[in-house]
């Protein structure tokens, strides 16, 4: 069910409130923002980047609101670390699967190749696993409560800080 409608029906929003206009805007303000803060990578961020990209090809993929998600990696100068970054519109797709399967295919590897990092079990741990690719959970933010809906969303590592990923990789 879709994480919005499910936000509305724990309010107690009844039927007939028009559940699926309030649903909409809340999905709008997320997702098609302008972002004001002042975003920053985690302090070893840089560090890690720098060091993974000396020794395998990276790639960003990013879902949301194409605006949006450029302002992201623009202000935080993601560019530098990656060959490519891909942008899923959220608009137009559901999952980040056919990004996978385009680096797959644009760099002739197959998946027990190719890594999903990221934080969401309902997205890259989830989209990696059903490709058949290995996949670390990075426990932090703001969906590190969500729980396994299935074996394809359990990760095949965790770690807590970007930090670990490095000795996890030399492993």
């Amino acid at each position: 069910k879709d994480v919005y409608l499910q936000i509305i029906d724990r309010l107690g929003v009844k039927d007939g409130s028009h559940a699926d206009d309030i649903r909409k805007a809340g999905f709008d303000a997320f997702h098609y923002r302008n972002i004001k803060e002042t975003i920053n990578l985690f302090s070893d961020t840089d560090f890690l980047l720098t060091k993974l990209r000396s020794l395998y090809r990276l790639y960003l993929v990013t879902m949301g609101s194409l605006d949006t998600q450029k302002q992201k990696v623009k202000m935080l100068n993601l560019d530098k670390y990656f060959d490519k970054i891909y942008f899923v519109d959220i608009s137009k797709e559901t999952n980040k699967s056919n990004a996978f399967k385009q680096i797959m295919a644009e760099n002739n590897a197959k998946p027990d190749q190719c890594l999903s990092i990221g934080n969401r079990i309902d997205s890259e741990i989830k989209d990696g696993k059903l490709l058949a690719m290995k996949t670390i959970l990075v426990e932090h933010g703001e969906y590190v409560s969500l729980k396994p809906a299935g074996p394809e969303e359990v990760a095949d590592a965790k770690i807590h800080e970007l930090s670990e990923l490095y000795e996890l990789l030399l492993k």
